[in-house]
């Protein structure tokens, strides 16, 4: 079984963030952590919804029908709409 590591935590986490269509605004954050850096100042950030990931939280909207994916998981790609 596959499990999330912190990596794979924050690489998610950062998708969330991402325009066209983001889900979460983090304010006070420069950097999101990886393998080359850590931020201990991640504690102290601002994390809210954005309309939109309100809106997904209600059921009202599809973020990945809107946003489209193209990735892997495993040995299975995952791809939706058009990239």
């Amino acid at each position: 079984m596959l499990g999330m590591g912190d990596l794979e935590y924050w690489y998610r986490l950062r998708k969330m963030t991402e325009d066209p269509y983001p889900l979460l605004y983090v304010q006070g954050l420069g950097a999101f952590p990886d393998y080359k850096h850590t931020d201990s100042f991640f504690k102290d950030c601002l994390i809210r919804l954005t309309d939109l990931g309100n809106q997904v939280l209600s059921g009202a909207a599809n973020w990945t029908k809107l946003k489209g994916a193209d990735e892997w998981y495993g040995g299975h790609h995952y791809v939706v709409g058009s990239q």
